[in-house]
């Protein structure tokens, strides 16, 4: 059965095999062309996806194409806003702007208005006037239509056919257009005819008058006794002396011919007030802002009022908008701040509003392992390839501190085979007290323990004795077994040994006068009375050592 990675930092943690810390150490950046949302450590991310996406711009390249925009991309073409061909996706102007093939009329009351036009040329354009009108077109081959084929300043449509000669005894002055239907009296006086003669004597009669009998008439004639050629024109005039046209010598008053001045203005067309004499009566002055470069110009101001307003700022409009911005990021060209803008970069600049190609993503990059050996807390950006790990056996990165995965103090690479985590003591079965007859002498060299076993086998047993006396007097000794298996676990057992009543016996402490030497167990017979008065070390001599012993007593409280 595989063994199951149990190290929480490890790529493959409880799953089966050995643990391994390298799968999961990738771009955790999602800006990283190599991000993996699977990642656990962070590791140096690839940006190389990033350039030009555009597959007309200049730069784009085909053979690696980019698959992240990231603003690079060259598009040549006009950038002169206005000109006929302006190219709005254009970053890079190549001089090829033009102004001619889109120039032309762009006044629709022109007659050759052209509505393909983007750049208005209004000297080019031409107007019908007075009885002229326009042909038609938009497309700007329109033309002006003559409207008075004669040019006697009377539109064709309002021409009259008649008799325009004055001297002719049919002549209308309504006529604006001879039509050659004038006549002229005969011998006898009669207008187009051939004459009158009653009698039949061929001489005309000599009584009749010709000429205009009714009253209302320029020319009327009392004396006349036969109308012919009444004039209802020459006399008729404006009689309205408040009129700009008023005819004194006028007869005939013709009150639909008179003209007046507009009010504000004389017959001449001169302001009646005009007080700053711009040629606009005071009347009609429209206040406001005349200056055609300021933000609320105003076409229909005829006296500047000071309230014109500007843009705050000469690179911005009226809107505030910027008037240049070539690369079109919102930001003024005036304005950009040129820089390193990739938040991810170790130069990154927050104040930069345009990439300048200076960004660099290698002096803060590291490994920020936490776990690993080279961990680089300083380190903004993941470069955990890089990282390195405790080697495998050991527990520092030094290697001064070796694996002990079952805490015997072997490290697991000195460990036998099959001993890393074997925990199973081994076991001493022996006697808890043994009473012997053996020579305490050879008590050293005697092993009274019984058999000892292990799953691994045993490696060593062996004894330390703390020697004593029981309350009876008997001597013995205490033994602490330690038997070790070859996996360096250990046990103790205990064994206490008594030396039984073969052994000599007597009194046992040397500072009795009744010490004996060669007992073993002592039986109680020891006597502590000097051997001679004043002996008081039992060395059986009475002597300087005795009284000083005697004189470091003085001033001692005896006991109670």
């Amino acid at each position: 059965m595989l063994s199951t990675c149990e190290n929480e930092f490890a790529c493959n943690y409880q799953e089966e095999g050995a643990c391994e810390f390298t799968s999961c150490v990738g771009c955790m950046n999602t800006d990283g062309c190599d991000y993996d949302v699977n990642n656990l450590y962070p590791a140096l991310c690839d940006y190389s996806c990033y350039g030009c996406t555009n597959a007309s711009a200049d730069n784009y390249d085909s053979e690696d194409p980019a698959t992240i925009d990231d603003g690079s991309c060259i598009i040549s073409g006009c950038t002169t806003i206005g000109a006929c061909n302006y190219d709005a996706a254009a970053n890079n102007d190549d001089g090829s702007c033009e102004v001619t093939s889109c120039v032309g009329c762009g006044t629709p009351s022109a007659c050759n208005y052209d509505s393909s036009v983007t750049l208005n040329e209004p000297i080019s354009c031409v107007y019908a006037t007075g009885c002229d009108s326009c042909s038609g077109e938009t497309d700007g081959t329109g033309s002006v239509v003559d409207g008075d084929s004669d040019d006697d300043g009377v539109c064709n449509a309002d021409e009259v056919g008649g008799c325009t000669n004055a001297s002719a005894c049919n002549y209308n002055s309504s006529a604006t257009d001879d039509d050659g239907s004038c006549l002229s009296l005969d011998a006898c006086g009669v207008c187009g005819g051939t004459g009158v003669d009653s009698d039949g004597d061929g001489v005309c009669d000599a009584n009749e008058v010709l000429g205009c009998t009714q009253s209302a008439a320029c020319n009327y004639d009392a004396s006349a006794t036969e109308n012919s050629g009444c004039d209802f024109t020459s006399c008729v005039g404006c009689m309205d002396e408040s009129a700009c046209n008023f005819d004194p010598s006028a007869t005939l008053n013709q009150l639909l011919d008179c003209t007046y001045a507009e009010t504000g203005y004389d017959c001449s067309g001169t302001c009646n007030n005009d007080s700053d004499t711009d040629g606009i009566c005071d009347e009609f002055e429209v206040p406001g802002c005349t200056d055609s470069s300021a933000c609320n110009y105003s076409a229909s101001a005829t006296d500047n009022d000071g309230s014109c307003t500007y843009p705050s700022e000469d690179y911005l409009d009226c809107d505030g908008n910027c008037t240049t911005d070539e690369d079109e990021d919102g930001v003024c060209d005036e304005l950009e701040v040129f820089g390193c803008d990739i938040a991810s970069a170790c130069n990154y600049s927050a104040e930069a509003t345009e990439n300048d190609g200076t960004c660099e993503f290698s002096s803060c990059a590291g490994c920020t392992i936490p776990t690993a050996c080279n961990y680089d807390e300083t380190a903004t950006l993941s470069n955990n390839v890089t990282c390195t790990y405790i080697p495998e056996g050991w527990d520092d990165c030094d290697q001064t501190i070796c694996t002990d995965s079952d805490n015997d103090g072997i490290c697991d690479f000195d460990e036998p085979a099959g001993c890393v985590g074997e925990f199973n003591e081994p076991h001493l079965s022996l006697s808890g007290v043994v009473e012997t007859a053996v020579a305490v002498g050879d008590w050293s060299s005697t092993d009274f323990a019984g058999a000892s076993s292990d799953d691994t086998g045993v490696q060593s047993t062996t004894f330390v004795d703390y020697i004593g006396r029981l309350a009876d007097g008997r001597y013995s000794v205490t033994r602490v077994y330690t038997v070790t298996d070859v996996c360096a676990n250990t046990s103790q057992a205990g064994q206490l040994l008594i030396a039984d009543e073969t052994h000599p016996s007597g009194c046992t402490n040397a500072n009795a006068t009744s010490y004996e030497p060669d007992a073993i167990n002592d039986d109680g017979s020891c006597d502590y009375s000097p051997a001679c008065l004043g002996d008081l070390n039992l060395d059986n001599i009475v002597g300087t050592s005795d009284l000083l012993i005697l004189l470091s007593s003085f001033g001692l409280p005896c006991a109670e």
